[in-house]
C-alpha cells in the first residue's frame, strides 16, 4: 500500500484572521488611549511621549500577538521557515540596514533628553517585534495556507501599507509608501533569514532611523526624510522586478512539500 502523505493544517478562517488583526490593532489603540498623552508635535519630544506612543501600545500588541499565536498552535511556522532563496538576496536587507545607519540623525540623538535614546531603541524594537509577529508571521502563514506565494506576499504588503496609514505619523501618501515599501523588503528579509529574526532587526533599525529626525528639540518635524522614503521605495521596486528571476515567487521548499 502507498502511504498517504500528511495533509497540511486547515486554513485559518477569514473571519478569525480578521479578528486577530483587528483585535491586535484595537489592543494597541486602547493602551495608547489609556496612556493619555495629548500629542502636540508629530515627533517624540521626551521620554514620557515615547513610552506612551511606542513602548506601551506595542508591548500590549506583542502580548496579544503571542497569545494569538499560542492559541493557534503554529508557533514554529510563524517564527521559522526553510531558507532556499539565492544568498544574493541578502543584499536587500544589507542595503536597507546600511541606508538606515547612514541616514540616522546621530546629532539629534546625541543631544536628545536623557534616557530618550534608550527608550526609543526599546520602543522601536517592540514595534518591530509586534508588527512582524502579526504581518510577516500570523498573516503570512495564514495566507500561505490558502494562496500561492506571490499572492500571500502581496497580501502582507498591502496589510503593511494599511497598518502604516492607520497608525503612522506623516501624510497618508508618505505612510502608504513607507508601509508598502517596508512590506516588500521585510518579506524578502524573512525569506533570506529563514524566519522573523532578520525582519525584526531590520524593521527596528529603519524605525530608529526614521524617528531620529523627530526627537527632542526636533520633535516638530515629521519622522523620516525624503531620501529615506525614496530609498525604501527604490529598493522595494528593484526587489519586485528581480523577484521572478531570483526564485522569490516560489514558496520555501519545505512548505511546498507540506502542501503537496
Amino acid at each position: 500500500m502507498t502511504a498517504t502523505p500528511p495533509r497540511g493544517p486547515a486554513p485559518l478562517p477569514w473571519a478569525l484572521l480578521a479578528a486577530v488583526v483587528g483585535g491586535w490593532l484595537a489592543v494597541s489603540w486602547l493602551v495608547g488611549v489609556y496612556m493619555g498623552v495629548i500629542r502636540t508635535t508629530p515627533g517624540l519630544p521626551d521620554v514620557r511621549t515615547v513610552r506612551a506612543d511606542l513602548v506601551a501600545p506595542h508591548l500590549a500588541g506583542v502580548v496579544a500577538a503571542v497569545v494569538a499565536t499560542a492559541l493557534w498552535g503554529r508557533w514554529r511556522d510563524v517564527w521559522r521557515e526553510p531558507r532556499d532563496v539565492h544568498p544574493l538576496w541578502w543584499l536587500v536587507p544589507a542595503v536597507v540596514l546600511a541606508g538606515a545607519a547612514a541616514t540616522t540623525d546621530v546629532d539629534a540623538l546625541r543631544v536628545a533628553p536623557p534616557g530618550l535614546v534608550t527608550v526609543l531603541a526599546v520602543g522601536c524594537l517592540l514595534a518591530a517585534l509586534d508588527t512582524e509577529l502579526v504581518l510577516r508571521g500570523i498573516a503570512l502563514v495564514a495566507l500561505r495556507d490558502r494562496w500561492p506565494e506571490p499572492a500571500a506576499a502581496l497580501g502582507t504588503v498591502l496589510l503593511s501599507g494599511a497598518v502604516e496609514v492607520l497608525t503612522g505619523p506623516g501624510s497618508p501618501a508618505t505612510r502608504a509608501v513607507v508601509g508598502v515599501a517596508t512590506g516588500v523588503v521585510l518579506h524578502v528579509a524573512r525569506r533570506v533569514g529563514g524566519g522573523l529574526a532578520v525582519p525584526v532587526v531590520l524593521h527596528a533599525a529603519v524605525d530608529v532611523a526614521l524617528w531620529s529626525h523627530a526627537v527632542g528639540d526636533q520633535a516638530g518635524a515629521l519622522p523620516g526624510t525624503r531620501v529615506q522614503v525614496a530609498g525604501l521605495a527604490v529598493v522595494a521596486v528593484v526587489a519586485v522586478v528581480l523577484a521572478r528571476w531570483g526564485g522569490m515567487p516560489r514558496p520555501p521548499a519545505g512548505l511546498r512539500r507540506r502542501r503537496s
